[in-house]
C-alpha cells in the first residue's frame, strides 16, 4: 500500500517550484535506504532485481529510495528534475515469471529519462521489451502490477501497466494516486496511450481491501482545497495523515495514508516518505530517512548532477529509528499524537534555518561549503534532539498497549529485525 501524488507550480503558493510526494509501505522489516548515484556512462548490460537487461549510453545522476533487497527504488527524482512514485495495482495477470519489477522500471526511467514524456517512454520501452513479473517482496512472494505517477514539473503523466499493457494519462495542475486502477476524474487532462482495457482487470475484492480508493479521495482533496495555495508542508501534512478517530497504531486502518502495520489485512506500513520540491534549475530532496512519518522528521537534501549534500542519514540510523519506533508501539495512546504535534515544531525550525539556501539552490546558485556545514549541523541538532525525546517519553508509560495476536505479530518481526542488526 502506498500513495504518490505531485502539485505543478501553478497550484503551489510557491509558483516557481512544484512539489512531489510519496509513502512507501512495505513489510516492516523491509529496510529502506535514500541514495545518490552519480552520472555514469553505462554500457553492455545491466543487472537489475532478477534479469540482466541491455542497457547502454549515459544515466543521469538520481536520488533513489531503494528497499536495500532489490536493485530498483520505490521513488526517487533525477538531476533533470523528473520524479517518478511507483503504486502497486492489483489487476490480472499477475507473472510470476522472474523479469523486471516496477521498481527496476522506475529506477530505468529515471537514469534514462530527460523530462515527463521521455521517463514514460523508457519505462514502456523496457515494458514492452523485458514484461514485468516476479515477487516485489524480500520474504514471501508478493505479485501485483504497477501503476507510476511521473513529473518534470511542467507536466504531469499516469502511467498504468498490467502485463505488458500499458495506458497513458496526462493530468491538470495536481494528482495522485494509490492502489487502484484508473477512473474517470475531474483532474484528468487527456488520454495519451490505450492498449488495454483496465477496468476489466481489477482484482475488485483485494483493491477495496486495500482501501485505496479513501486514500486517493483524501489526498487530491488535500491538494484541491487550499485557498493559499500548497506548500511543502501540506505534503508532510497529507502523508502523516491517520484516517478516522486514530489514537493508536494499533488501531489503524488500509486507510491510513501512513501505514501503521499489524496483523491480519494490515501488514505494512510507511517505510520511508519523501518529498521533492522541483525548481526552475534544481531540486531540493526531503525524507525521513525512516519509517511512520507521524513520529519522523523530514530533512532535506540539497540535489544536484554533481552532489548531494545532506544526504548523512544511512542504513543504520533506519534500523536505529526504526528501533524507537518499535518503542512507540508499547506506549499510551497520547504520547504518540503529542509527539505528532511536537512534529511540526521542530519541522518549522528546519524549514527556516534553510529557507534561504533552498531558493538559492533551487534557482541554480551555488552556496558555500561554510553555509552547508552550518545549515546541517543545525538539522542534525534538531533531529538529535527529536530522536532525544523519542527515546525519554516511554519510559513514562507503565502498561504496554501491545495485547494478544497483536503483540504476538510484532515479537515476531521484532526477533526477526533484532537477527539483521
Amino acid at each position: 500500500m502506498c500513495d504518490t501524488m505531485c502539485s505543478l507550480g501553478g497550484n503551489n503558493r510557491d509558483s516557481k517550484v512544484s512539489l512531489f510526494g510519496k509513502n512507501s509501505d512495505r513489510d516492516p522489516n523491509e529496510i529502506q535506504i535514500v541514495e545518490f548515484h552519480p552520472r555514469t556512462v553505462r554500457s553492455g548490460k545491466t543487472r537489475t532485481t532478477y534479469i540482466e537487461v541491455e542497457y547502454e549510453g549515459e544515466t543521469n545522476a538520481v536520488i533513489l529510495s531503494r528497499p536495500s533487497w532489490m536493485w530498483g527504488a520505490e521513488m526517487g527524482v533525477n538531476q533533470k528534475g523528473v520524479a517518478v512514485g511507483n503504486e502497486a495495482i492489483f489487476s490480472s495477470p499477475k507473472n510470476k515469471t522472474r523479469s523486471l519489477i516496477g521498481m527496476d522500471l522506475l529506477r530505468l526511467g529515471l537514469e534514462k529519462g530527460n523530462d515527463a514524456n521521455s521517463t514514460a517512454k523508457s519505462i514502456i520501452e523496457y515494458l514492452e521489451k523485458y514484461g514485468q513479473g516476479g515477487s516485489n517482496d524480500q520474504y514471501k512472494n508478493e505479485y501485483y502490477n504497477n501503476s507510476f505517477l511521473i513529473t518534470d514539473g511542467k507536466k504531469v503523466l499516469e502511467l498504468y501497466i498490467s502485463g505488458k499493457e500499458y495506458l497513458l494519462k496526462e493530468v491538470k495542475s495536481f494528482d495522485t494516486i494509490s492502489n487502484s486502477i484508473p477512473r474517470g476524474r475531474e483532474n484528468e487532462k487527456e488520454e495519451l496511450l490505450r492498449s488495454s482495457n483496465f477496468l476489466n482487470k481489477e482484482d475488485f475484492l483485494y483493491t477495496r481491501l486495500g482501501r485505496g480508493f479513501e486514500r486517493s479521495e483524501f489526498t487530491t482533496a488535500g491538494l484541491h482545497n487550499d485557498p493559499h495555495g500548497i506548500e511543502i508542508r501540506n505534503f508532510f501534512r497529507i502523508l502523516r495523515h491517520h484516517d478516522g478517530d486514530w489514537s493508536h497504531p494499533r488501531l489503524g486502518s488500509n486507510a491510513d495514508v501512513c501505514m501503521h502495520a499489524g496483523p491480519l489485512s494490515r501488514k505494512f506500513q510507511t517505510v520511508n516518505s519523501l518529498v521533492v520540491e522541483i525548481g526552475e534549475k534544481r531540486s531540493v530532496v526531503w525524507s525521513t530517512f525512516s519509517s511512520n512519518p507521524c513520529i519522523s522528521l523530514y530533512k532535506p537534501i540539497l540535489f544536484s548532477e554533481e552532489r548531494a549534500v545532506g544526504l548523512q542519514y544511512d542504513q543504520g540510523y533506519w534500523l536505529r529509528s526504526e528501533e524507537l519506533h518499535r518503542k512507540y508501539l508499547e506506549t499510551g495512546n497520547a504520547s504518540v499524537l503529542e509527539e505528532m504535534e511536537n512534529n511540526e515544531r521542530d519541522e518549522d525550525l528546519i524549514i527556516s534555518a534553510t529557507e534561504s539556501a533552498r531558493k538559492s539552490w533551487l534557482a541554480g546558485e551555488n552556496l558555500e561549503t561554510e553555509e552547508y556545514e552550518k545549515i546541517f549541523e543545525e538539522i542534525r541538532e534538531v533531529d538529535s534532539r527529536h530522536l532525544d525525546s523519542l527515546r525519554r517519553d516511554p519510559i513514562t508509560i507503565q502498561s504496554s498497549s501491545l495485547s494478544g495476536l497483536y503483540r504476538s505479530w510484532w515479537r515476531r518481526k521484532d526477533e526477526f529485525l533484532n537477527g539483521v542488526k
